[in-house]
């Protein structure tokens, strides 16, 4: 006579366990991989934004350096003479002594003011729409777009990303200037900011 002997297979409880480690050890990995994802995104979008709070600072030293080649050297003796060698400086910074297409001290910590490095060649300065003063309801001011050949503009030209853009200056002494860049973007939900100071003095 055989006697069968009964084979005991897994409880419930002892399945739902399985399947819990089994859950947490595929989960870790995938939880691993997005937040490296998400630090390399953040490292990107930081060092894209101190690039362009760079560019910044070097437009508004690009609009010291065309003021001084324009009125230094266009016909005009009386900017650039021996006897007031900061006449062409004065129409940088100020709106007293030119029609005031420069005047930087326009941009500053009340008006902040979006720059356009894209449009360099087709001018710079107010007006030319390189450079315009933010007002103050103005939201979107300094908003940054990314064209099909990978150039920021505040054109509404292309991709909107969450890059903006507005510089200050704010005067130091007669020959000097410093100006503040700042990029503000948002990566996955939080705001992040890049400020780069530079400082600007006259050309003598």
């Amino acid at each position: 006579m055989k006697i069968l002997k009964q084979k005991r297979g897994f409880t419930l409880v002892e399945t739902l366990v399985a399947v819990a480690i089994l859950a947490i050890a595929v989960t870790g990995p995938f939880f691993s991989a997005e937040q490296s994802l998400q630090a390399a995104k953040i490292a990107q979008d930081k060092m894209t934004g101190s690039f362009l709070a760079q560019e910044g600072v070097e437009f508004a030293r690009v609009m010291r350096d065309n003021s001084y080649l324009k009125y230094c050297y266009s016909g005009n003796s009386i900017a650039c003479n021996s006897n007031s060698p900061a006449y062409w400086w004065n129409g940088f910074t100020t709106n007293t002594s030119y029609s005031g297409e420069y005047n930087i001290l326009r941009c500053n910590t009340n008006n902040t003011c979006s720059v356009d490095a894209s449009s360099l060649m087709s001018g710079i300065g107010f007006g030319t729409g390189s450079i315009a003063v933010c007002s103050i309801n103005d939201t979107s001011c300094g908003d940054l777009y990314l064209t099909t050949s990978g150039k920021y503009t505040t054109q509404n030209t292309g991709t909107k990303t969450n890059f903006k853009r507005v510089i200050s200056a704010t005067k130091i002494s007669d020959s000097d200037l410093k100006i503040d860049s700042t990029v503000s973007w948002m990566t996955h939900g939080k705001t992040y900011t890049s400020t780069v100071t530079g400082y600007l003095t006259p050309w003598y």
